[in-house]
């Protein structure tokens, strides 16, 4: 387990976000869509929740200690709060 956590650190992965934002992802999946939809919905949004929470708490001014449970809100949010961070980016 150790080897895996390091690899998905060297190519910039937070396990804990990759978790969190999968887990938030699947509690707001919509019923009757097929399997693969929700699978690469939980994906992206995993990798949505990796990229973006940090940006999220740096723009909120939140501590680090809130990384995992702004994970999950991400996650949850699925795209939508990827294209509420790059508005606010494009603000500053």
């Amino acid at each position: 387990m150790k080897v895996i956590n390091e690899l998905l650190n060297s190519l910039g992965f937070n396990i804990s976000l990759l978790v969190g934002g999968a887990l938030g992802s699947m509690i707001g999946l919509k019923k009757g869509r097929s399997f693969w939809h929700n699978f690469t919905t939980v994906v992206a949004s995993a990798i949505i929740s990796n990229y973006c929470t940090p940006v999220v708490i740096s723009l909120f001014g939140l501590e680090l200690s809130t990384m995992a449970g702004i994970g999950f809100i991400v996650g949850y949010s699925n795209k939508a709060m990827l294209d509420y961070a790059l508005e606010k980016l494009k603000k500053k």
